[in-house]
């Protein structure tokens, strides 16, 4: 499965806002890949592609904690910029 984070980093609370407000691109948060894992089948890849300019700390440090405990094989592709939490 490939899962796009691209734009800036914020916290899954504010996420549920914006996109309830119509808004669905330039932000991603840590729910976005907690979805994305609960969603893989049993040995297939997680491709993370990154466009980032980084964002909440927090989420960063949670997506951190989600993909080390992913069972399955992860990989990130940085296309442009990675920076910050990204």
């Amino acid at each position: 499965m490939k899962l796009t984070l691209s734009g800036e980093l914020i916290p899954s609370d504010w996420a549920v806002v914006y996109r309830k407000h119509g808004y669905t691109s330039g932000f991603y948060c840590s729910d976005d890949v907690r979805n994305a894992i609960s969603n893989l089948e049993p040995g297939e890849e997680l491709l993370l592609e990154v466009n980032s300019i980084g964002g909440s700390v927090f989420g960063g440090n949670e997506i951190y904690s989600l993909l080390e405990g992913c069972a399955n094989p992860t990989r990130a592709v940085i296309q442009s910029l990675a920076a910050s939490a990204a």
